[in-house]
């Protein structure tokens, strides 16, 4: 069976595998910047289990200064943010451009969080809580979750059946 890894719908980042052990694997996953101009960059994309209110707290501690930080990076920062997707405009210097740049982009804007599968618990076919160590053990739980899907649908598709005759008979008595 081939290897399974993390997948969410809509991300368009990059997830990389970076270690496995025996108890699962661990994962680096990656948001999107792209330069847009020699002092603009762009924030499209922010990796899984970072929210934007943090994110856009850490670009106003690198706009501010901060404790970590002594003089302020970026200039200025813009969000256009929407309900599904991520978008912060950020201006720097040339200057700092070059630098983070030369630092690498990813390392001096954050965008990157790391998961693992090593810590996965779900209800086994018994109903009992279970620790799995890879997605490949969940898959033992699927034939009898296909079973019930298919159980279901036959009882459903009984129900709309009989609703359909019901209707059609009250359609025959009125007409």
């Amino acid at each position: 069976m081939e290897a399974m890894g993390p997948w969410y719908k809509g991300f368009r980042g990059l997830i990389e595998k970076t270690a496995t052990k025996e108890a699962g694997s661990s994962y680096t996953v990656s948001g999107i910047i792209e330069e847009i101009n020699e002092t603009t960059l762009r924030i499209i994309e922010l990796p899984i289990r970072r929210w934007t209110q943090d994110y856009e707290e850490f670009l106003v501690s690198i706009m501010t200064g901060s404790d970590k930080i002594k003089e302020p990076f970026i200039k200025d920062y813009r969000e256009h943010n929407d309900g599904t997707t991520v978008h912060f405009g950020v201006i720097l210097s040339e200057e700092n451009l070059l630098a983070a740049k030369q630092e690498g982009l990813m390392k001096k804007f954050k965008p990157t969080t790391t998961i693992s599968t090593s810590n996965m618990h779900l209800f086994d076919p018994k109903g009992v809580i279970k620790k799995y160590d890879n997605p490949e053990q969940i898959l033992e739980f699927f034939y009898l979750r296909l079973e019930f899907y298919e159980k279901r649908k036959v009882s459903w598709l009984k129900k709309k059946n009989s609703r359909r005759k019901c209707y059609w008979t009250i359609l025959n008595w009125i007409y």
